[in-house]
């Protein structure tokens, strides 16, 4: 009886072994699987989002339906779910009212149809005389513009600024009003001096060739 107890305890303790690691084994892979296919569905996801911001002829349905939530036009999915970019481009004003009411049609057409406004002028802009430069894009030539976006890039509120100069011939300066704005060059490099004045700060730009 006691050794047939002891054979019995044994064949016990074996059983139990196996169970024990089965159970581990089997709950592993499972873990790592989920895992796996967590990541590997997410990133396709997040890449067709990226492709889909600027719709234009070569964009796919699937392109056109991401396009269409980021822009707002949830409840159309269905309807321009088969519709690549250039069905899009194709259709008139009067096709999308057709389709989506005189309200939404006008507000589709026109996210389908916008285009960035170019900009009137274009400067570039570093301190200290560096080599990093700020690209400065103006929509109108207004010196109010211009400061604005000069005190974004410095980090000088607009409001402490008193003036804008540009440095002219024989280093003399010159009032930079909305007429000589106009007159800048396409693309002209300056390198932006800070200079103070009773509290507060006054930009001047001097042309460079750098």
């Amino acid at each position: 009886m006691f050794f047939s107890s002891g054979c019995q305890n044994n064949t016990h303790s074996v059983r139990s072994q196996p169970v024990t690691k089965t159970e581990s084994s089997s709950i592993l892979p499972t873990t790592t699987s989920v895992t796996t296919t967590t990541t590997t569905e997410s990133k396709p996801a997040q890449q067709s989002v990226k492709a889909s911001e600027d719709l234009n002829t070569s964009s796919d349905p699937k392109q056109t339906v991401c396009w269409l939530v980021n822009n707002r036009f949830e409840k159309y999915l269905t309807t321009f779910s088969g519709f690549s970019g250039a069905d899009m481009l194709r259709m008139s004003k009067d096709d999308f009212i057709q389709i989506c009411g005189q309200a939404d049609g006008i507000r589709l057409y026109n996210a389908v149809h916008l285009k960035a406004i170019a900009p009137k002028l274009t400067i570039y802009v570093c301190r200290d005389n560096k080599n990093v430069f700020h690209a400065i894009f103006l929509s109108t030539h207004s010196n109010m513009e211009l400061l604005q976006k000069l005190s974004t890039v410095i980090g000088i509120p607009k409001e402490q600024v008193r003036d804008i100069y540009m440095q002219g011939p024989h280093s003399i300066h010159i009032h930079l009003n909305n007429d000589v704005i106009s007159h800048i060059k396409e693309e002209t490099m300056f390198n932006l001096e800070i200079l103070q004045d009773n509290g507060n700060y006054v930009f001047l730009l001097k042309p460079t060739n750098k």
